[in-house]
């Protein structure tokens, strides 16, 4: 199901609070509402570049840091498009073998 779908079924999902008191309705609503912002940030994979000490990332640009890497310095956006960082697991684990 695509963001598109899911976001349809937003109203559908609201509909249902009816009847749910207005505590549990307000806990609904603040949940659903995280999740549709989930669904509507994309991701941006950062893919760590040993040769030239750099990040390249899935939005197509590059980022580097003068000490340690990502988690270290608390990137959790991407400063360029927005989407939520993510490193690329398969990078990040030939970089932990090689050390």
């Amino acid at each position: 199901m695509d963001v598109s779908e899911q976001l349809q079924l937003v109203p559908r999902k609201a509909q249902m609070l009816r009847g749910w008191n207005l505590h549990e309705s307000a806990d609904l609503m603040e949940s659903l509402a995280v999740e549709v912002e989930k669904l509507r940030r994309p991701q941006c994979v950062w893919t760590h570049d040993e040769d030239y000490e750099q990040y390249t990332t899935s939005c197509g640009s590059s980022w580097s840091f003068i000490d340690d890497g990502i988690a270290e310095n608390g990137v959790k956006f991407c400063p360029h498009c927005g989407g939520e960082v993510k490193e690329d697991a398969k990078a990040a684990g030939e970089d932990a073998d090689d050390a």
